[in-house]
């Protein structure tokens, strides 16, 4: 795993408050060091050219999964490189392997069904009524599963190459 890190002024944000890039290469060699957002609340879920990015809500800090890692972080911006041409990547390889919705029915019994496409995650996190959550995430060589709790349990299946944490850090002046 290859840690890269770069800061930047945050400009949108119009206070002088940093942003911090971490990104780490999914090579299948010590994984074990890429931050767990356990539980923080998602407030988006988008793509942007060939990357997965899932936004997290103001003050992500307050989180005791984020305490030890960034303490003073205001806000996370995760973005998973997708490989084979990002979510619209070869069918067979694809970035983005599908999304996973945990179903139970008497009909059918319980297991996951398939979400065709991201928007209708995206419909599912805006109108669920409560916070979305980030659960945790398994990566392996090029691959990560991520668990959300969107009204169930929720599954991304992913080819990434990299992900990259992007963390704007409060402003310590005031």
């Amino acid at each position: 795993m290859e840690n890269k890190t770069g800061n930047l002024p945050d400009k949108e944000a119009g206070c002088q408050c940093m942003k911090k890039v971490e990104t780490y290469v999914l090579d299948g060699y010590n994984t074990s060091g890429i931050p767990l957002p356990h539980d923080c609340v998602i407030t988006g879920i988008r793509e942007d050219d060939d990357y997965l990015v899932i936004d997290f809500e103001d003050d992500i800090s307050c989180y005791d999964s984020i305490q030890a890692v960034h303490p003073d972080a205001a806000t996370l911006t995760v973005r998973f490189h997708l490989e084979y041409g990002g979510l619209n990547g070869v069918k067979a390889y694809g970035g983005l392997q599908g999304i996973y919705r945990h179903r139970r029915s008497k009909k059918h019994g319980e297991g996951y069904m398939r979400i065709q496409n991201l928007r209708k995650l995206q419909k599912l996190i805006k109108g669920c009524g409560f916070p979305a959550t980030y659960l945790y995430h398994y990566i392996a060589y090029h691959q990560v599963i991520v668990e959300l709790f969107v009204d169930d349990s929720t599954l991304l299946m992913l080819w990434a190459d990299s992900v990259d944490f992007e963390w704007t850090l409060k402003d310590q002046s005031v």
